[in-house]
């Protein structure tokens, strides 16, 4: 992923993050657990793509 697709990709998931709070503090702590492990995921997924 090049650096404008992962600034792309961090502001939906924050907008994602906000909204969902915004209606429930569990659904916001939900959606920052799965950004989270979506970004680990993504990023080990990258890592091997450079080797």
């Amino acid at each position: 992923m090049n650096n404008l697709e992962s600034f792309q990709t961090l502001l939906e998931i924050v907008l994602l993050v906000l909204t969902l709070s915004s209606e429930s503090p569990f659904l916001g702590i939900a959606a920052a657990i799965c950004a989270l492990l979506y970004l680990l995921i993504d990023s080990d997924d990258s890592d091997n793509d450079k080797e």
